[in-house]
Protein backbone atom coordinates (compact mmCIF):
# COMPACT_ATOMS: atom_id res chain seq x y z
CA UNK A 1 0.00 0.00 0.00
CA UNK A 2 2.98 2.66 0.97
CA UNK A 3 4.08 2.10 -2.57
CA UNK A 4 0.64 2.62 -4.39
CA UNK A 5 0.18 5.65 -2.33
CA UNK A 6 3.57 7.23 -3.19
CA UNK A 7 3.09 6.31 -7.02
CA UNK A 8 -0.15 8.20 -6.77
CA UNK A 9 1.91 11.45 -5.43
CA UNK A 10 4.32 11.29 -7.65
CA UNK A 11 2.58 10.99 -10.68
CA UNK A 12 0.24 14.08 -10.31
CA UNK A 13 3.45 15.99 -9.61
CA UNK A 14 4.91 14.38 -12.49
CA UNK A 15 2.34 14.76 -15.29
CA UNK A 16 1.36 18.23 -14.28
CA UNK A 17 4.16 20.14 -13.55
CA UNK A 18 3.66 20.26 -9.56
CA UNK A 19 6.64 20.62 -7.16
CA UNK A 20 7.11 16.93 -6.14
CA UNK A 21 5.94 16.62 -2.52
CA UNK A 22 4.12 13.96 0.43
CA UNK A 23 0.86 16.66 0.41
CA UNK A 24 -0.08 16.47 -3.99
CA UNK A 25 -3.01 14.65 -4.61
CA UNK A 26 -3.04 11.91 -7.03
CA UNK A 27 -5.74 12.00 -9.28
CA UNK A 28 -5.09 11.34 -12.77
CA UNK A 29 -2.96 8.24 -12.50
CA UNK A 30 -2.92 4.43 -11.21
CA UNK A 31 -0.65 1.83 -10.71
CA UNK A 32 -1.61 -1.32 -12.94
CA UNK A 33 -0.20 -4.97 -12.66
CA UNK A 34 2.96 -5.94 -10.14
CA UNK A 35 5.44 -3.60 -11.00
CA UNK A 36 6.62 -1.35 -7.99
CA UNK A 37 6.90 2.06 -8.85
CA UNK A 38 8.76 4.42 -6.03
CA UNK A 39 9.56 8.20 -6.39
CA UNK A 40 13.15 9.59 -5.47
CA UNK A 41 15.24 12.46 -6.74
CA UNK A 42 12.16 13.63 -8.45
CA UNK A 43 12.16 10.43 -10.60
CA UNK A 44 9.44 8.04 -10.97
CA UNK A 45 11.01 4.71 -10.84
CA UNK A 46 9.21 1.08 -12.09
CA UNK A 47 11.08 -1.91 -10.45
CA UNK A 48 10.59 -5.33 -9.81
CA UNK A 49 7.86 -6.80 -11.05
CA UNK A 50 5.68 -6.15 -14.40
CA UNK A 51 3.01 -3.21 -14.57
CA UNK A 52 1.62 -0.25 -15.89
CA UNK A 53 1.09 3.26 -14.87
CA UNK A 54 -2.17 4.48 -16.49
CA UNK A 55 -3.10 7.80 -17.26
CA UNK A 56 -7.10 8.12 -15.81
CA UNK A 57 -7.15 11.05 -18.84
CA UNK A 58 -7.59 10.71 -22.87
CA UNK A 59 -5.76 12.27 -25.29
CA UNK A 60 -6.54 12.51 -28.88
CA UNK A 61 -4.28 14.88 -30.72
CA UNK A 62 -1.61 15.63 -28.21
CA UNK A 63 2.33 16.44 -27.48
CA UNK A 64 3.94 13.84 -25.12
CA UNK A 65 7.74 14.53 -24.01
CA UNK A 66 9.75 12.43 -21.35
CA UNK A 67 13.08 11.94 -20.10
CA UNK A 68 13.70 7.74 -19.20
CA UNK A 69 16.71 5.84 -18.54
CA UNK A 70 16.68 2.37 -18.94
CA UNK A 71 18.86 -1.14 -17.32
CA UNK A 72 20.10 -3.54 -20.03
CA UNK A 73 17.65 -6.30 -18.98
CA UNK A 74 14.21 -3.80 -18.54
CA UNK A 75 11.49 -3.80 -21.19
CA UNK A 76 9.70 -0.88 -20.75
CA UNK A 77 7.64 1.41 -23.35
CA UNK A 78 5.15 4.30 -23.66
CA UNK A 79 2.08 3.00 -24.93
CA UNK A 80 -0.56 5.80 -26.06
CA UNK A 81 -4.40 5.86 -27.78
CA UNK A 82 -4.94 2.58 -25.84
CA UNK A 83 -8.66 2.06 -25.68
CA UNK A 84 -8.58 -1.36 -23.18
CA UNK A 85 -7.79 -0.85 -19.49
CA UNK A 86 -8.28 -4.75 -19.18
CA UNK A 87 -5.80 -4.97 -21.71
CA UNK A 88 -2.57 -2.75 -22.04
CA UNK A 89 -0.74 -4.06 -25.05
CA UNK A 90 0.14 -3.08 -29.15
CA UNK A 91 -2.74 -4.58 -30.03
CA UNK A 92 -4.96 -2.10 -28.27
CA UNK A 93 -2.64 0.75 -28.14
CA UNK A 94 0.34 2.01 -30.27
CA UNK A 95 3.74 1.01 -28.17
CA UNK A 96 6.35 2.82 -28.52
CA UNK A 97 9.03 0.56 -27.46
CA UNK A 98 12.11 1.28 -25.13
CA UNK A 99 13.92 -1.91 -25.22
CA UNK A 100 17.56 -1.99 -26.86
CA UNK A 101 17.91 -5.44 -26.46
CA UNK A 102 14.63 -6.54 -27.42
CA UNK A 103 14.98 -9.97 -28.98
CA UNK A 104 13.11 -8.89 -32.18
CA UNK A 105 15.37 -6.09 -33.00
CA UNK A 106 12.88 -4.56 -35.76
CA UNK A 107 10.68 -3.95 -32.27
CA UNK A 108 14.49 -2.22 -30.85
CA UNK A 109 13.92 1.22 -28.66
CA UNK A 110 11.60 4.21 -31.43
CA UNK A 111 10.01 1.64 -32.69
CA UNK A 112 6.00 1.47 -32.94
CA UNK A 113 5.72 -2.27 -32.13
CA UNK A 114 3.76 -4.30 -34.75
CA UNK A 115 3.26 -1.08 -37.21
CA UNK A 116 6.65 0.63 -37.80
CA UNK A 117 9.24 -1.98 -37.36
CA UNK A 118 12.61 -1.60 -38.10
CA UNK A 119 12.31 2.15 -36.56
CA UNK A 120 14.03 4.54 -38.79
CA UNK A 121 16.79 4.78 -37.14
CA UNK A 122 19.02 2.80 -34.16
CA UNK A 123 19.59 4.41 -30.43
CA UNK A 124 21.05 3.35 -28.07
CA UNK A 125 19.74 4.14 -24.98
CA UNK A 126 20.30 1.69 -21.96
CA UNK A 127 22.27 2.89 -18.69
CA UNK A 128 21.80 6.84 -19.34
CA UNK A 129 18.98 9.90 -19.67
CA UNK A 130 17.18 10.39 -23.08
CA UNK A 131 14.17 11.74 -24.46
CA UNK A 132 11.38 10.64 -25.95
CA UNK A 133 8.66 12.66 -27.70
CA UNK A 134 6.06 11.84 -28.98
CA UNK A 135 3.48 14.14 -31.43
CA UNK A 136 -0.02 12.96 -32.29
CA UNK A 137 -1.61 15.25 -34.88
CA UNK A 138 -3.57 15.18 -38.43
CA UNK A 139 -3.57 11.46 -38.09
CA UNK A 140 -0.48 11.04 -38.10
CA UNK A 141 1.85 9.33 -34.54
CA UNK A 142 5.57 11.27 -35.13
CA UNK A 143 8.66 9.35 -32.60
CA UNK A 144 11.74 10.96 -31.84
CA UNK A 145 14.58 9.52 -29.31
CA UNK A 146 17.52 12.13 -28.55
CA UNK A 147 15.81 14.52 -31.17
CA UNK A 148 16.28 12.06 -34.10
CA UNK A 149 13.08 10.71 -35.67
CA UNK A 150 12.23 6.46 -35.24
CA UNK A 151 9.19 6.24 -36.14
CA UNK A 152 5.94 7.97 -38.10
CA UNK A 153 2.78 6.57 -38.99
CA UNK A 154 -0.14 7.91 -40.92
CA UNK A 155 -3.50 6.11 -40.07
CA UNK A 156 -6.87 7.48 -41.27
CA UNK A 157 -8.87 6.83 -37.91
CA UNK A 158 -6.42 7.79 -35.16
CA UNK A 159 -9.19 7.21 -31.87
CA UNK A 160 -8.57 9.22 -28.41
CA UNK A 161 -7.38 6.50 -25.75
CA UNK A 162 -5.21 6.91 -22.64
CA UNK A 163 -1.85 6.88 -21.93
CA UNK A 164 0.45 4.41 -19.78
CA UNK A 165 4.01 3.79 -19.07
CA UNK A 166 5.63 0.45 -19.02
CA UNK A 167 7.89 -1.63 -17.03
CA UNK A 168 8.51 -5.02 -17.48
CA UNK A 169 11.34 -7.52 -17.05
CA UNK A 170 13.83 -7.49 -14.39
CA UNK A 171 16.34 -4.08 -13.91
CA UNK A 172 14.73 -0.83 -13.90
CA UNK A 173 13.25 2.26 -16.07
CA UNK A 174 13.00 5.58 -14.40
CA UNK A 175 11.11 8.65 -16.15
CA UNK A 176 11.65 12.37 -15.65
CA UNK A 177 10.07 15.34 -16.54
CA UNK A 178 6.96 13.88 -18.16
CA UNK A 179 4.75 16.71 -19.95
CA UNK A 180 1.03 15.96 -22.26
CA UNK A 181 -0.17 18.94 -24.04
Amino acid sequence: MQYMLRVTLVCSCLFFGYVIADDNEFRDWTPAGAAIWDVKNNELIGKEGDGFLVSSRVYEEFELSVDFWISKDTNSGIFVLCHDRASIDPESCYELNIWDNHPNQEARTGSIVGRVMPPFAEVTTEGRWNTYEVVIRDSTITVKVNDILTARLKEKNLQAGFVALQKWGGGEVRFRNLKID
